[in-house]
């Protein structure tokens, strides 16, 4: 077969993935598809590319050991549990001396038998602080359940270092969905170098076109319902050529969750440091411990507008006198408010553990149904439970559709499910676990809190001297005409204020007082 002349697509995907691999490495100047060119790494060498090779050479354990004393300095106690060590490419008889002198007393698992090139993946722990078990392993993986000493929740671990070939990270995708499939609804969070991006975005230079590469990590990445952890620090994870004018720059690290994780363990965080001497980022995934619940501030939900008791509410305060201007009335009105309504949504419950418990009653009645078919009882009982199950279930969508804020699907489509996944999303990205001072000094937990304080304080919070201006008219070079101005001031109907307000969106984000659109 000539260079350059392949077979039609058509054609190759009919293919099975040992006669795709054979093609490639044989026919193939850079072992590539000729149709993905989202494969950037040009080789796996000691943890660097090919062409950093004779810049950045190191010693396997040297290099190990720089990444985790780089790893350490983010942390403000120090305390680690468990680490994943991924591209090392150690061999097999310097495997243990390498992780004895790098890891000391920590228990440590690898891929070694599973690789042809050196060892891949090296996952090690401290055994007085978690119990580790290696469930399952391939060349690209490792997967692991931690149980925590200290009795927090257990959870599901999988180290992932993806193949450069997108060919080959295929069967990565595909064991990811089996080991989810095995997991219920059990926590779990991947780590790792997936060597490739969700997006086109993803890159500092280069084609904006969705690559194939992306097409597969995006679906499997849907098909595992797992999402990006919040994150901090380096945005781009890989430097293709560092020390070099001009080299790409890639997000190929990640840290994801399952729902599951992020409801257990809504506060993780991953941190992405400077890459200083390697290509990659070291990435730094802390759970904190578990603080206790602040009161939550009111919030109104918007499902409460069909309930029986809202009218009622609304009605008893707003026929209160208030005296003073109309604008003190309403927001007096309104602040008041706030405890009728917050009975009211206490009184429906928990919304998501009704519609589970109505489900229930609704199965056990038609079950019931169907060995006393002529039952007038039972026809009546399911007609009263599956009002209430319909009804469960609007308020548990209406709930989930406010606080994802998603618009583009329609009301009445059943996207529970959709929606609760949106949210546990949005809560996890949208917390700042971490921050950096003016002086590079990273503060965590409650000390976030204080350094925005400490932050607007120095910006807003000082008296300074404010130097007369003899002539104003100099600062405002843009004017409006006389025409425009008496535009601006023109009087404004009642209506059309009100058509204003009733034309913001229902699921907008609640203003400070807590009240939505």
């Amino acid at each position: 077969m000539e260079p350059g002349i392949y077979p039609s697509k058509s054609i190759r995907l009919d293919w099975t993935v040992n006669q795709m691999d054979h093609f490639y490495k044989n026919y193939h100047k850079y072992h590539l598809d000729p149709s993905y060119e989202d494969d950037d790494v040009e080789s796996e060498y000691d943890g660097i590319a090919v062409s950093m090779k004779s810049e950045f050479e190191l010693d396997a354990a040297t290099n190990i050991e720089n990444g985790a004393a780089h790893a350490s300095n983010v942390s403000n106690d120090d305390k680690y549990s468990m680490c994943g060590l991924l591209e090392t490419h150690v061999k097999k008889k310097k495997l243990a001396s390498i992780c004895s002198r790098v890891l000391g007393h920590w228990e440590w698992v690898s891929n070694i038998a599973s690789c042809s090139g050196g060892t891949r993946i090296i996952v090690g722990w401290d055994p007085n602080c978690v119990n580790v078990m290696i469930m399952e392993q391939s060349a690209q993986a490792i997967h692991c359940f931690v149980e925590p000493l200290n009795g927090d929740l257990s959870f599901h671990c999988s180290f992932v270092y993806a193949h450069i070939h997108t060919v080959d990270r295929r069967s990565l995708w595909k064991s990811l969905w089996k080991y989810k499939q095995s997991l219920r609804n059990s926590p779990w969070v991947i780590l790792g170098d997936f060597n490739s991006t969700l997006d086109p975005s993803e890159k500092s230079s280069g084609c904006s076109k969705v690559t194939t590469a992306m097409s597969d990590f995006k679906d499997y990445v849907i098909d595992i319902e797992v999402k990006d952890i919040s994150m901090s620090g380096l945005n781009f994870t890989w430097n293709k050529c560092p020390g070099k004018v001009g080299g790409l720059l890639k997000k190929l690290d990640r840290i994801m969750g399952n729902v599951d994780f992020l409801t257990s363990f809504p506060t993780s965080y991953a941190h992405f440091l400077p890459f200083m001497t390697f290509d990659h980022s070291p990435a730094v995934f802390v759970i904190p411990e578990v603080a206790k619940s602040k009161p939550k501030p009111f919030k109104f939900h918007n499902y409460l507008t069909g309930k029986d008791g809202f009218i009622l509410a609304v009605k008893k305060v707003w026929d209160s006198d208030i005296e003073g201007f109309s604008m003190f009335s309403l927001a007096s009105k309104l602040r008041m408010l706030k405890k009728p309504l917050r009975k009211l949504n206490f009184d429906q419950g928990n919304l998501f553990a009704n519609v589970e418990k109505l489900k229930k009653e609704l199965a056990t009645i038609q079950s019931a149904m169907v060995s006393d078919p002529f039952s007038s009882d039972l026809r009546e009982a399911e007609l009263s439970c599956l009002k209430a199950y319909k009804e469960a279930l609007k308020d548990e969508e209406l709930f989930l559709r406010q606080k994802s804020k998603i618009k583009w699907l329609s009301e009445g489509d059943c996207n529970s499910k959709y929606f609760h996944n949106v949210v546990k999303g949005q809560i996890n990205r949208g917390r700042i676990s971490v921050v950096e001072d003016m002086n590079g000094v990273h503060h965590f937990g409650v000390s976030v809190e204080e350094q925005f304080v400490n932050h607007f304080q120095s910006v807003l919070g000082k008296c300074s001297k404010v130097l007369p201006i003899n002539n104003p008219e100099f600062l405002f070079t843009n004017k409006l005409s006389e025409g425009d101005a008496a535009y601006m001031i023109r009087y404004i109907f009642d209506d059309e204020v009100k058509a204003a307000l009733f034309d913001i969106d229902n699921n907008k984000a609640p203003g400070p007082n807590g009240y939505s659109s």
